[in-house]
């Protein structure tokens, strides 16, 4: 139990919330769904089930020989050993499971900066699921707060308590629905350097951090601290720019 608790490895027991996540994944045969520590491959194999492409994927070479073994004859599952965010596997539409609280950060900002899924279904630690969540002005407004809302949109469904894992993880957690806009800008990705750089100073003036980069700042929006600044201003600040621009900018500043 030690050895998992330092891997941030809480297996997920409760069976009502195993079907949860299935029935909120919409899967359908034609899906390749990447799985994040998969562990011993419960959820793995309820998702195998509806015949779709399963690409499951744990650091832990035990589990993954423990569930491969388990699941030895659905010919539609991958197995992968190792840091996902080292495999970076691709080619997937829809992202299911119960990853590592420690990963939770890094893997959003891989998701959606990289393969950016259709759909995202995950259980997420408590405070990291209200900050995808949050509004301007709340102090868990941060930078993967606008990054995931400018392409997803995010909710929030039900608890998932601390008994519904083993061993029992200290927080809550929060089965997190992050559904990809239809009609999208990847070309924003370009541009997420400006946002990354504002929110290391996120109390300040945003007029004032732009200017270092040199981006003027939209009228209606002087006197506003950075962090007071709704997504679809952003959205609107990062689309009003030419790639030009943008691109003698993002030289300037990488210098």
């Amino acid at each position: 139990m030690r050895y998992m608790t330092k891997l941030g490895k809480h297996f997920m027991k409760d069976e009502t919330i195993l079907n949860k996540l299935v029935e909120l994944g919409e899967i359908k045969p034609q899906d390749i769904i990447l799985e994040p520590g998969c562990g011993d491959g419960k959820l793995t194999e309820k998702l195998a089930k509806f015949g779709c492409t399963v690409i499951a994927i744990d650091i832990d070479k035990e589990l993954i020989l423990k569930a491969s073994k388990k699941l030895s004859s659905c010919s539609n599952v991958k197995f992968l050993t190792g840091d996902l965010l080292k495999i970076k596997p691709t080619g997937f539409n829809k992202v299911i499971g119960n990853p590592p609280y420690y990963l939770s950060s890094r893997l959003i900002q891989w998701l959606i900066t990289g393969p950016m899924p259709e759909l995202i279904i995950l259980t997420l630690q408590r405070e990291f699921a209200e900050k995808l969540c949050a509004t301007p002005g709340e102090d868990n407004y941060v930078y993967i707060t606008v990054l995931s809302q400018l392409f997803y949109d995010i909710k929030i469904d039900g608890i998932v308590p601390s008994r519904a894992f083993y061993p029992p993880p200290r927080v809550s957690s929060r089965i997190v629905i992050m559904r990809r806009y239809s009609s999208i800008q990847k070309e924003l990705l370009n541009h997420i350097w400006i946002l990354r750089t504002l929110f290391t100073k996120k109390r300040h003036l945003l007029s004032r951090e732009l200017k270092k980069i040199g981006i003027d700042t939209p009228t209606h929006l002087l006197g506003k601290r950075i962090y007071e600044i709704a997504v679809k201003d952003y959205y609107d600040l990062l689309h009003s720019l030419t790639p030009k621009y943008l691109d003698n900018t993002y030289i300037a500043h990488k210098s």
